[in-house]
């Protein structure tokens, strides 16, 4: 598909609300961007650190669709920060390419130890382990809390977070 049809595609994608209705449900209102977007995607933190991409995996949420998780953090010492959550939105033409919607960005806590999916009933929860990053704080701690993914596609916090003090020692 050549560049202007593709950016057409993503335009429409924008404008209509992240670009489809599935069943009766609008899907919301988030920036949609093309694979290549956000493998690309590159800052500076508030510490003047290097933010790049360091892992992208897919999971199948089965009705709800595919959801990409990436993990983007320091270009110096790999070591995850930031998590952003796109749902895929299959592509819109027969030789055009997926999108995807921005659907949670979540930077807090420190490091990123794990993300898991958790299906229970018809929902999915993703289950979210941080901890401080060593030498930044005199009592590190791991946080473990959960984002709801909704039927409306949109990411809500789960009722509580988990805080426990670690120690530095392996």
């Amino acid at each position: 598909m050549n560049a202007v049809l593709q950016l057409s595609v993503l335009i429409a994608v924008a404008f209509i609300g992240c670009g489809t209705l599935r069943g009766s449900k609008t899907i919301c209102n988030k920036p949609a961007f093309y694979e290549q977007q956000i493998r690309s995607m590159t800052w500076t933190d508030a510490q003047g650190n290097g933010i790049r991409l360091l892992d992208w995996s897919v999971v199948d949420l089965k009705h709800l669709g595919k959801m990409v998780i990436a993990k983007f953090g320091h270009s110096e010492t790999a070591i995850a920060t930031c998590l952003e959550f796109y749902r895929v939105v299959p592509k819109l033409t027969p030789g055009g390419v997926d999108s995807y919607v921005l659907t949670e960005n979540d930077c807090k806590h420190g490091m990123v130890i794990s993300v898991e999916p958790i299906w229970k009933g018809g929902s999915v929860f993703f289950q979210i382990t941080r901890e401080t990053i060593p030498g930044t704080e005199k009592q590190r701690k791991r946080f473990t809390y959960t984002l709801d993914y909704t039927e409306d596609y949109r990411m809500r916090p789960g009722l509580s977070e988990l805080v426990f003090n670690i120690s530095d020692e392996p």
